[in-house]
């Protein structure tokens, strides 16, 4: 069963654009002051206390607010980089079960150790989907490493940003991340950084 959700909700990744238009079943809500991180920064970190229900709809709005102001936007997760390949397999297949099956194969997807793998955490995936298919200009890519090695893997977390913000130069990057890791110290003067703690 909680496979199934996290097949379902991965449905995203065979969006294709329509017109744009907020679904009605995604809260889409705006959050006071956060226009000025979506205008006047190129990459948004959001920072979550993992495990909890209430950020990932959060988040949702975050990505809604940068739509509506008409960025294209580019959504990093904590999800595995080696998921990256199954995943834009997925993408082409348009939604052929053996892909998905693929995508879904590795151990990340069975556990729930920290909250991305949760119901609440897959719904937020899924509202990208939906924005998707709207027509919004949003992409998904995951960002995180399998290692226990952390220095390796915040300097590799960092990669990946940098790596897709080079592919995308005009996107706006929306991070979402654990609270350590959005608190995290950026050289960048071009990075905003908000937490929910």
């Amino acid at each position: 069963m909680f496979t199934k959700r996290i097949a379902a909700a991965l449905a995203l990744i065979a969006c294709s654009a329509q017109a744009q238009s907020v679904p009605s079943n995604i809260e889409c809500g705006e959050i006071p002051g956060i226009e000025k991180f979506l205008i006047d920064h190129k990459i948004v970190v959001v920072g979550e206390g993992q495990r909890t229900k209430e950020m990932p709809g959060a988040f949702v709005c975050v990505v809604c607010g940068a739509l509506r102001h008409g960025n294209t936007s580019s959504v990093g997760l904590e999800l595995p980089f080696e998921q990256q390949e199954p995943l834009d397999k997925y993408v082409r297949a348009d939604g052929d079960m053996s892909a998905r099956r693929e995508s879904l194969g590795s151990a990340f997807w069975m556990t729930d150790i920290d909250g991305r793998s949760s119901v609440a955490y897959t719904d937020m995936i899924d509202a990208r989907c939906a924005l998707r298919q709207n027509g919004f200009p949003l992409s998904v890519f995951p960002l995180d490493i399998e290692t226990e090695n952390v220095s390796r893997r915040d300097v590799m977390m960092a990669t990946h940003v940098r790596h897709d913000y080079e592919t995308h130069i005009t996107a706006l990057k929306l991070t979402y991340t654990g609270m350590f890791i959005a608190r995290r110290r950026y050289r960048s003067g071009r990075t905003a950084k908000l937490t929910s703690g």
